[in-house]
């Protein structure tokens, strides 16, 4: 009986879990897998045994290398001959920043956005993208040596974005990007026409344009042309006067 190979191996592991599937064995009624340290096997930091096209997840791995083995075993116990080790790299750190800004779904009236993400310990540096498409085939914005933890994009039209970000190592090392964050840049609503206020000697009436469902208005009166001297100050879910 012919050991169990690996459907698909990776030359570095940079997320966890660590995903592991292996092709179907003929007479094998399960697999036994172990992960060394050593190419021998003898310095093992897991060990399992699985049923054929079960998917293998590792939580928890420190960075660093190491050799997967995997055998099979017949329907009476029988274990076949070992695999040929199977290096794995693992390396998880620095990991992705935490993003404060931009917030997922949200919605942005300034063409020009400001980014911020919390320090990744062990990064030097950190990777930025924005994208017009979702799979990131469309890279509208991008800088790959951000130094600090925020940054202002240039102008971006009116539309719908994904950014995503990831942390660099002193050695050039890249590590996961971040979840993908959708945003959107839209326009300022349009400010309602006003009518002529009507005035008499207690009040002064003001009407302005209906915007529609879903619109709120925000009301200011004041001594001068600046609004330096702010008199009435309010936020109205609909139209009033």
């Amino acid at each position: 009986m012919p050991p169990p190979k690996l459907k698909q191996a990776s030359t570095i592991y940079n997320k966890l879990p660590l995903r592991f599937a292996f092709e179907l064995v003929e007479g094998a009624v399960s697999y036994r897998i172990s992960i060394a340290k050593d190419r021998d096997g003898k310095d093992s930091v897991y060990e399992k045994i699985v049923q054929p096209g079960e998917l293998i997840e590792i939580q928890d791995m420190d960075d660093g290398t190491y050799f997967l083995h995997a055998l099979g075993i017949d329907e009476i116990g029988l274990e076949c001959l070992p695999s040929e080790p199977v290096e794995i790299r693992v390396r998880t750190n620095p990991l992705p920043p935490f993003v404060s800004l931009p917030v997922s779904s949200a919605e942005y009236r300034e063409k020009s956005l400001q980014c911020n993400w919390l320090a990744v310990k062990d990064a030097v540096a950190y990777h930025l993208q924005i994208a017009g498409d979702h799979e990131f085939n469309r890279i509208l914005e991008e800088r790959p040596d951000i130094a600090g933890t925020a940054y202002k994009t240039r102008e971006l039209d009116y539309g719908s974005y994904y950014f995503r970000i990831r942390s660099v190592a002193e050695d050039g090392y890249e590590g996961a990007w971040s979840d993908t964050i959708p945003f959107a840049v839209v326009p300022h609503p349009p400010a309602p026409s006003l009518e002529k206020p009507e005035v008499d000697k207690k009040e002064i009436l003001i009407r302005w344009q209906d915007l529609g469902d879903g619109m709120s208005y925000h009301f200011q009166m004041a001594k001068d042309q600046d609004f330096t001297a702010v008199l009435i100050d309010r936020r109205l879910r609909s139209r009033k006067s």
